[in-house]
């Protein structure tokens, strides 16, 4: 059959169209932060709900880990299900930290996507004034008191943030902590990095459980119900032998590595350690479980109390169960930094702080 030059030409010019068009058919939908509660990708599954907060472990578990061996490091390769063996351990001497400066810390970022005003904002109180105690050192042993989750002191403060799509109620984390005998918790984290959370140590290891997560599902600026910008997975923890070995709360804490940069979208708080918290004023928000299902996020503040030690701070800032984890942070000149990990209670409720030595292994995972 014969075809002329305008046919031809004609045929080359339909088949381009086809192909731009299928191009443009086939490109998914760039994303919008935060996402709509009707996209799929912000809806949670109908099994995670009625899922029971983690808990601390109860007095009579608890130990108290030799000073030496407490400071040691344990890294675990989620998708492996295996510790790491070669990990570098990156803890100095007990002699290398009395050189040591009596603050250092790590800035936060307020993240890529535009920042909302939230009306639920509360007020916060700055105290960009810290004292330095040049007789503090900074990793003493704690010795422990009483634990038992976490509790609401008196009358009741706290604030809702919804939705929790501004900076810095984003950073702060649900997370749904599955564990190898098949146990399934809830818990909170803060965002410290871009891809990097801090959590309770009992959030991400758990003798009575299996012992490592199985799996963390960590969901920043989760909106009562909502994933407002989707969900990143746990790929490696960091905890401390001092709680993987001995369940002492002096060193309960964990360190998440997310599988993407979602912090780039969120941001995140900054991390640090001082030598005195003289006169600080501690914030902290989660995922109270006796509020709206869990589903909700709850901030509060308050001042330290005179029972915080060189390994744990104490607070009667209202908390409760499901807000293991969550960073607790000061504010200095505006600037958040996170100086511990939400844990334990009853009133005082108390968080396991960033000592010296902790501040450099988290520094120097998960970048």
């Amino acid at each position: 059959m014969f075809i002329n030059r305008n046919s031809y030409l004609s045929i080359i010019a339909m088949a381009l169209i086809h192909c731009i068009c299928f191009s443009v058919m086939a490109e998914p939908a760039h994303k919008t932060y935060p996402l709509s509660p009707d996209d799929p990708e912000a809806q949670i599954d109908a099994s995670y709900f009625d899922i029971p907060a983690i808990v601390p472990p109860s007095p009579d578990q608890w130990g108290k880990a030799p000073r030496r061996k407490a400071q040691g490091l344990k890294a675990y390769d989620v998708k492996a299900g295996q510790e790491i063996e070669d990990f570098q351990d990156n803890s100095i001497s007990f002699k290398a930290r009395k050189k040591l400066p009596r603050q250092a810390f790590e800035p936060g970022y307020q993240g890529e996507v535009e920042l909302y005003d939230s009306d639920a904002e509360v007020a916060i109180q700055e105290n960009p004034t810290m004292e330095d105690d040049p007789n503090s050192d900074a990793d003493s042993q704690d010795t422990n008191s009483a634990i038992v989750p976490e509790s609401v002191c008196g009358t009741d403060n706290r604030a809702k943030i919804n939705p929790a799509t501004s900076y810095p109620w984003r950073t702060h984390c649900k997370i749904y902590i599955t564990f190898p005998d098949g146990a399934r918790f809830v818990g909170s984290a803060t965002m410290i990095g871009p891809k990097k959370a801090i959590t309770a140590g009992h959030c991400v290891h758990d003798k009575s459980h299996g012992g490592w997560a199985k799996s963390i599902e960590v969901i920043p600026g989760f909106s009562c119900g909502t994933k407002s910008y989707g969900s990143a997975w746990a790929t490696y923890y960091l905890s401390w032998t001092g709680w993987t070995n001995y369940k002492d709360p002096s060193h309960d804490m964990g360190i998440i590595c997310l599988d993407r940069t979602i912090g780039n979208a969120v941001g995140w708080l900054g991390y640090g350690y001082w030598s005195s918290l003289s006169g600080v004023t501690a914030h902290i928000s989660g995922y109270p479980a006796d509020r709206d299902g869990g589903l909700c996020q709850y901030y509060h503040y308050g001042g330290l109390s005179s029972l915080t030690t060189s390994y744990r701070i104490y607070y009667e800032i209202d908390t409760y169960g499901g807000q293991s984890g969550s960073g607790a942070y000061q504010i200095v000149s505006g600037n958040r930094y996170v100086i511990g990990a939400h844990a334990y209670g009853p009133c005082p409720n108390s968080a396991t702080r960033i000592t010296s030595s902790k501040f450099s292994s988290i520094q120097g995972f998960c970048n």
